[in-house]
């Protein structure tokens, strides 16, 4: 019975501790994305950074962090390295019918990506 009672006591002044109603913040609106494999390759590690520098943390299949936080990060040149690569995929494969076409899709999934937090600070 003293057991409880001091459990009890552990319990109330834990309660009373913590801080009182602090407000969560929750994001206006969750979008989603869904890039085509074939030129995810070329952009996973542009949304992977932005997805970091937001602070949000990515898992792996198998539970693993793929995005661990670390100092400020400068995803800018991951976007103009994103593009080229898309481009070159989006040629690969004979996609688009020129380079500005094949250039037009790549900035198309660059925005998509920007539109879910904002643009790359440069």
């Amino acid at each position: 019975m003293m057991m409880n009672s001091v459990a009890m006591t552990l319990a109330a002044i834990a309660l009373q501790a913590a801080p009182a109603d602090e407000p969560v913040q929750t994001p206006e609106k969750l979008e989603n994305i869904s890039i085509p494999q074939e030129i995810s390759p070329a952009l996973m590690p542009y949304l992977t950074c932005r997805q970091t520098e937001q602070g949000i943390a990515l898992y792996d299949d198998d539970g693993n962090l793929m995005n661990p936080r670390e100092a400020k990060q400068d995803c800018a040149p991951l976007r103009e390295k994103a593009r080229g690569k898309t481009i070159g995929i989006l040629k690969d494969l004979m996609l688009g019918r020129n380079r500005t076409e094949r250039a037009q899709i790549a900035d198309y999934w660059l925005g998509r990506i920007d539109s879910l937090s904002g643009p790359t600070e440069t």
